[in-house]
């Protein structure tokens, strides 16, 4: 949703208010100005729900009575509605939840903001500072009875206690250190000397790390060295990923382990509370905050064809929310966050093929909504995620927040059913929805798999600009199916985010990772990834600045800056196909890709010598920054046959360094994937064909080694012709070259100059004909009586070139023109048919359901300067959608001219005219 400044004035104002504020610091950006229908202010320390709620004076207590008296208002609203949250804890006893009936009407908002100069908090959690007795003077441990709800956090001087463990946590984000299980699967062994009898006290867990996720299996009893887990979760499949020889792990939650300053245990049998305190900690003065409810916030609509929407929050922190599910049966994730609904299955393929899997709560969570908007808030201390946004989510605009400290992940959208899998319908989608500016720090950290930003089953999302740092898993996922279905994954943007010290305990992810088909356009670009260094407890797999793991296709990856990360791209795990990563910047090893994905025109660069455009990318990712037009897209090559080709070549080293490894598809992966010779001193490799090719471009690539490189060699031709090839890269980049078509059988590729004993290929690629264009996709036709599709559309202004006026004749409701930014109205979209016809009706599909009022036109004459009112709808504010309007006349261009819009802007996703 976009907002607009409504006249010359505001915006004057706009522009004053903005230069000083910049003038000072980095700032956010302001929105529109909006009517205001009424004002509510929340006091939590002096108000009363008796009073009337309508200044600072007669505020009520509680949101909830706020929120019960907005119902009251807004069946048809003349502005915006606000609730100023005045300072101070605003503790709640239940769930506070907002529904359809809570919604902004005629495309107005009910807006629950901080009140100026106010830091509100809305906490889910239990002061507990008081009560507490020393139970243990040797040992410095306190205790407080009747603490009769369970948790699985606690707050102390607003710092996170440490749940008592073995052995005592140094690092925070990693969970470390881990012991190690003599074994690396279920039922784990362990050494005798590392465990004790308060195993068998029924309170104890045993955390595990396997590759990409983190167990947690509540200990039954031990018997030797043997831990067994209660039931359901010593059925889970724990082994389907097992790491290694010997699993990492920790014990937690037994009093016996209670013996750092800074621990806490819960003796939930007997109602008591043990801490031990920090030095220059209190008891009965230092506050301490224990969580109990699990959700503080829940925006659910009556249904996906009802949805609560126009909501915004604004300037709020969101503290101390609880997540309970781990009490009953463990923490066994399947990847990201999303846990196993199943009791048994072991393998990939058998897990994938009829587990169900289930989303965590969180503080905030949205369900059947539209046009919801959370700003300039901090979700902190959560016990699972900060804000998810289960099926049916559309236009949701989550910008400016602050997530940090939290047990789990910061923000998750797209969540299509809360048991969605791979076999059955989803429940709704994620559409249009945005995810800007925020920022990610110290997150996951008790369930360290799940990521920092989430999208399960997204549609046309933006994931723009955000910082995430500091996580013990990824950065970003996005995508959720293993298989080369559709399901609707489609024009996702993911751009000039920073992400970096990411991937700090596990494995197989990475800055970026994404899974499945997204077809139409989805890219990955200009984004600032660094620092991924892995940990010494993970399992060896890959972490790569951007993964595109099972059943990636159609993405593009390019003009991304990628430093000092293990590895760049990997993109191999089948299925696999048709993505491209391209004019990307690096200075490690490229990583790995399927044959039948394109790579090209990426640079590696050494140490920190960045060329400039890299630097622009470096230095304006992340919040607020400002990031470098992007290039003209680089043409899609058609795909390289060298694989159709027989090989020959002078010798191999062995069978796990075949000739035709140099054509699989994996590049700049030592050890993986590369043809070597077995010492000779002139090495060849041939490529031939059933029948003439004609070629005018061969790629190579060296193995990435210290020790074996190419200083020269020859490519020869069927023909009679050579060329003489320079040095290749041994850090992998391509050695690329072209030359005017040859019509061959066959291509040799021999080494003239070499050093090392092992000398040969990464990769040999071969392109085909004019080697560089694939036939452009037709534009599609118009459907019967359509004649405005794809014709020539302009505009009064853009928002940018993500809403250009084509995309309201693009066919797609999926895609809009957007006015301008911060302009007042009118604004205006004309198309231009091309010549006169027989106009008989038109269809307008506006961006918001209600708000604008609108009028169009049309004219006749090849340069119009005189137009004929064709439909009004000046008189009211609409109140749907989409209208159709009928009159028979003839023109050329049509234009359809937006005179209000509630603050918003113009905006239309389809402007259709029919006709003959």
């Amino acid at each position: 949703m976009l907002l607009r400044l409504k006249s010359n004035k505001y915006l004057i104002w706009f522009i004053i208010f903005s230069t000083v504020l910049i003038s000072v610091n980095v700032m956010k950006p302001i929105v529109g100005f909006a009517a205001t229908q009424a004002t509510y202010y929340v006091n939590p320390s002096g108000g009363s729900d008796s009073n009337n709620g309508t200044s600072t004076g007669t505020a009520f207590a509680t949101i909830a009575k706020a929120r019960d008296v907005v119902r009251t208002i807004n069946s048809s609203m003349t502005g915006d509605i606000i609730v100023n949250l005045m300072n101070g804890m605003h503790t709640l006893s239940s769930t506070l939840t907002l529904g359809t009936a809570d919604s902004g009407t005629n495309g107005y908002k009910v807006i629950y903001q901080a009140y100026a100069g106010a830091t509100p908090v809305i906490s889910g959690g239990v002061d507990i500072t008081t009560g507490w007795t020393l139970f243990d003077s040797g040992k410095n441990i306190y205790k407080k009875t009747g603490v009769n709800w369970s948790f699985r956090q606690l707050y102390v001087n607003d710092t996170r206690g440490v749940r008592a463990r073995t052995p005592n946590l140094t690092d925070e984000i990693t969970g470390a250190p881990y012991l190690s299980a003599t074994n690396s699967s279920y039922p784990y062994t362990v050494n005798t000397a590392d465990i004790g009898t308060w195993a068998n006290s029924g309170t104890a867990e045993m955390v595990i790390v396997n590759h990409w996720s983190q167990y947690r299996g509540r200990i039954s009893g031990y018997l030797g060295n043997t831990v067994s887990f209660k039931s359901p979760e010593n059925g889970f499949a724990f082994n389907h990923h097992g790491q290694g020889s010997s699993a990492p792990y920790f014990f937690e939650n037994a009093y016996e382990l209670l013996d750092a300053a800074g621990e806490w245990f819960l003796d939930s049998a007997n109602t008591t509370l043990y801490y031990k305190p920090r030095a220059g900690e209190t008891m009965n003065t230092t506050s301490i905050v224990a969580p109990k409810l699990e959700t503080l916030v829940d925006i659910t609509g009556t249904s996906a064809g009802s949805k609560a929407h126009h909501i915004q929050f604004n300037g709020i922190t969101f503290k101390h929310s609880n997540w309970l599910a781990p009490n009953s049966y463990g923490y066994v994730d399947n990847q990201a966050g999303f846990r196993y609904q199943t009791t048994g299955g072991g393998s990939n393929a058998e897990i994938r093929n009829t587990a169900r899997y289930t989303a965590p709560v969180s503080m905030l969570q949205l369900k059947n909504t539209s046009n919801i908007t959370l700003d300039h808030n901090t979700f902190k201390f959560a016990g699972s995620w900060g804000v998810m946004g289960y099926e049916a989510t559309d236009n949701t605009s989550i910008t400016w927040n602050s997530f940090t400290k939290n047990a789990g992940g910061a923000v998750a959208l797209g969540i299509a059913g809360d048991q969605w899998d791979e076999q059955s319908s989803m429940d709704g989608q994620s559409i249009n929805d945005t995810i800007t500016n925020n920022t990610v720090d110290s997150t996951g950290l008790d369930y360290a798999d799940m990521v920092g930003i989430g999208a399960m089953l997204p549609q046309n999302m933006t994931i723009s600009k955000n910082e995430v740092k500091n996580l013990a898993y990824t950065g970003i996922t996005i995508g959720w199916n293993w298989t080369d279905n559709e399901h609707g994954m489609t024009n996702n943007q993911i751009f000039g985010n920073h992400i970096h010290h990411v991937s700090k305990l596990l494995d197989d992810g990475g800055g970026i990772y994404t899974l499945g088909k997204m077809t139409g356009s989805t890219k990955f670009y200009q984004n600032y990834i660094h620092d991924l260094a892995g940990s010494a407890y993970n399992g060896g797999y890959p972490i790569a600045a951007i993964y595109f793991d099972n059943g990636s296709a159609y993405k593009t990856a390019e003009y991304n800056v990628l430093n000092n990360t293990s590895w760049t791209w990997f993109a191999n795990n089948p299925p696999n196909h048709d993505n491209y990563f391209q004019n990307n910047y690096s200075n490690v090893y490229w990583g790995s890709y399927s044959g039948s994905n394109t790579f090209q025109n990426n640079t590696v660069v050494s140490g920190q010598s960045w060329p400039q455009a890299a630097l622009d990318v470096m230095n304006g990712a992340g919040p607020g920054g400002t990031l470098p037009a992007t290039p003209t897209p680089t043409p899609t090559p058609v795909p390289s046959i060298a694989s159709s080709a027989t090989f020959t070549a002078s010798s191999e080293f062995s069978a796990a360094y075949a000739k035709t490894k140099a054509a699989d598809g994996i590049i700049g992966v030592h050890d993986s994937g590369e043809w070597a010779s077995a010492g000779e001193t002139t090495p060849w490799i041939t490529l031939t064909w059933s029948s003439s090719k004609t070629i005018n471009n061969i790629k190579l690539y060296d193995r990435p080694n210290s020790t074996d490189t190419i200083n020269a060699g020859t490519l020869s031709f069927s023909d009679g012709s050579a060329i003489a090839v320079g040095a290749l890269d041994n850090a992998g980049a391509m050695k690329d070259v072209s030359f005017s078509n040859k019509t061959v059988t066959w291509v040799k590729f021999t080494v003239t100059s070499g050093a090392g004993t092992n000398v040969g290929l990464s990769e040999i690629q071969v392109y085909s004909g004019s080697g560089a264009t694939p036939t452009p996709t037709p534009t599609p036709t118009p459907g019967p009586g359509l004649i405005s599709q794809g014709k020539t559309a302009t505009a009064s202004s853009q928002y940018s070139s993500s809403y250009i006026p084509g995309y309201a004749v693009d066919g797609s409701n999926t895609t809009r023109w957007a006015q301008g930014f911060s302009l007042p109205d009118p604004s205006w979209l004309q198309v231009d048919l091309g010549a006169n016809y027989n106009i008989t009706s038109t269809n307008t599909m506006l961006e918001m359901p209600s708000g604008y009022k609108y009028k169009i036109e049309y004219a006749a004459a090849a340069a119009p300067t005189t137009w004929i009112l064709y439909a009004d709808r000046t008189a009211s504010v609409s109140t749907q959608q989409s209208y159709t309007d009928t009159n028979a006349v003839t023109g050329r261009y049509v234009r359809v001219t937006v005179t209000y819009s509630s603050g918003y802007g113009g905006s239309i996703f389809e402007f259709k005219v029919y006709g003959t």
